[in-house]
């Protein structure tokens, strides 16, 4: 679902919704472009760097939440 073998077109438009959610498409695409074009679309690392921030702040909130969640119920202790 990453279009590392298969351009993302090729997909079901339902699959391609969820493959834009990844930042692995826009890296690939991007190599894909290079490949065939000789050039390499700023925009796709653009939105793959702010992809893979979005993640890792959903990432820390989400450890953060569960981390005291956990505290409150008393299960530090195990």
């Amino acid at each position: 679902i990453s279009a590392v073998y298969y351009p993302i077109t090729i997909f079901p438009d339902w699959m391609q919704t969820v493959a834009y959610c990844f930042p692995t498409v826009y890296i690939f695409e991007g190599m894909r472009t290079v490949l065939f074009d000789g050039t390499f679309p700023v925009k796709y690392l653009c939105i793959s760097y702010v992809l893979n921030a979005f993640y890792l702040m959903l990432a820390i909130w989400f450890f953060k939440f569960m981390f005291e969640k956990s505290r409150r119920k008393g299960l530090d202790r195990l």
